[in-house]
């Protein structure tokens, strides 16, 4: 049985044919293989602007100061185009005091991105990771419906053990269209290696 233990949420524009570019971000990634259930991705190495909040903390709040870096808030004073996808990441074993991380995906132009002004907001790189995605949809309210995604119905475990070599402890949850109420389809992610963001 898989258990809910770690959550990160995505939000980016994506096409699905090999060594494919997402075209709202230019994150790169080659489609391993595909079926009706899922697809499995090779993404590439990136970089990302970070903040930390609480675990029901003000979600405006913290795209707000991630899109104050992207106006200029960075030693540099550069100012450049925001780019998907946003990433929600939930540590394992959360609890109402535990905190989350918030990322947008900086521009590959950037190979030393400039620091933030803000100190609540820090630099994270992540390794290539391979993607299991499956498809899933909004549930009424506009929100990611993990209880959904993890229903019998669903057959969840039985696809990715049909798959293979993905970690089960911790999985992701994935949508598109960032910054827009209730356009594009969502996707729970498993991930080789597990945890690429680095949680404690």
């Amino acid at each position: 049985m898989i258990y809910v233990s770690g959550l990160v949420v995505f939000l980016l524009a994506l096409t699905a044919e090999a060594q494919e570019v997402d075209p709202a971000q230019n994150w790169m990634y080659d489609l391993l293989s595909t079926n009706d259930n899922y697809e499995v991705r090779q993404y590439n190495p990136a970089t990302w602007v970070s903040t930390n909040s609480s675990m029901f903390g003000d979600f405006d709040d913290s795209v707000q100061k991630l899109m104050e870096y992207f106006n200029g808030a960075n030693a540099d004073g550069t100012t450049f185009d925001m780019v998907s996808p946003l990433i929600m990441t939930i540590p394992d074993n959360s609890s109402l005091e535990s905190e989350i991380m918030w990322s947008f995906l900086l521009p590959s132009l950037f190979s030393q991105p400039p620091a933030p002004h803000d100190d609540s907001l820090f630099l994270t790189d992540t390794t290539s990771m391979t993607v299991l995605a499956l498809s899933s949809m909004f549930n009424n309210n506009n929100k990611f419906d993990i209880e959904k995604m993890i229903s019998d119905d669903f057959a969840l475990q039985s696809i990715v053990d049909s798959v293979g070599a993905f970690e089960t402890q911790e999985f992701y949850a994935a949508f598109f269209n960032p910054l827009t109420s209730s356009q594009g389809a969502n996707e729970l992610w498993f991930l080789a290696p597990m945890n690429p963001f680095g949680l404690p």
